[in-house]
């Protein structure tokens, strides 16, 4: 571990070209370090799983802006 601390830098280096590396404490492997590989980000995955009415945005807004669902715009 004490080792791994000192040549953090040159660890990473050799992971970033694809070479994982084993960090070990006490002679017993205790992490792995490896490049990182994001993936990219799927919209829409729940897409039709969720019904709610037509009109749930207005009568939100209006139960925020005045303070109940029922209340109407001051005139």
């Amino acid at each position: 571990m004490l080792e791994a601390k000192t040549r953090l830098s040159q660890l990473v280096a050799l992971a970033e070209d694809g070479e994982p590396v084993v960090i070990a404490r006490a002679g017993r492997p205790a992490a792995m370090l490896v490049k990182y590989d994001p993936q990219p980000r799927q919209l829409g995955l729940l897409k039709g799983q969720f019904n709610m009415k037509a009109s749930f945005h207005e009568d939100t807004l209006e139960a925020e802006f005045y303070g109940t669902e029922d209340a109407s715009p001051p005139a």
